[in-house]
């Protein structure tokens, strides 16, 4: 699992969760990047928000950490990758 920032999660599966994640698994570059960072911003300071990427977004990974966003990745047996991203709280 990557992490970028303060995370305190324990590992995420794969498998299915309760609350549904933003899935941008089969768009083309580079809408999964874009997407992913509208929804980021929309955040309230201390809300997670799953995202489902068609293989493990590295750049979008750095960009986050540099932006004070927490996050945990785990890349699925498919190849492609699950998300939780975190404003942190006073942001």
């Amino acid at each position: 699992m990557l992490r970028a920032g303060p995370m305190q999660e324990n590992a995420m599966a794969c498998g299915s969760r309760p609350d549904a994640p933003l899935d941008l698994r089969g768009l083309p570059a580079p809408v999964p990047m874009e997407r992913a960072l509208a929804a980021v911003e929309r955040l309230g300071a201390g809300v997670d928000l799953e995202l489902l990427t068609p293989q493990m977004p590295y750049p979008l990974i750095q960009l986050l950490g540099e932006r004070g966003f927490a996050v945990a990745a785990e890349r699925c047996a498919d190849g492609t990758a699950r998300l939780r991203v975190r404003r942190p709280a006073g942001r």
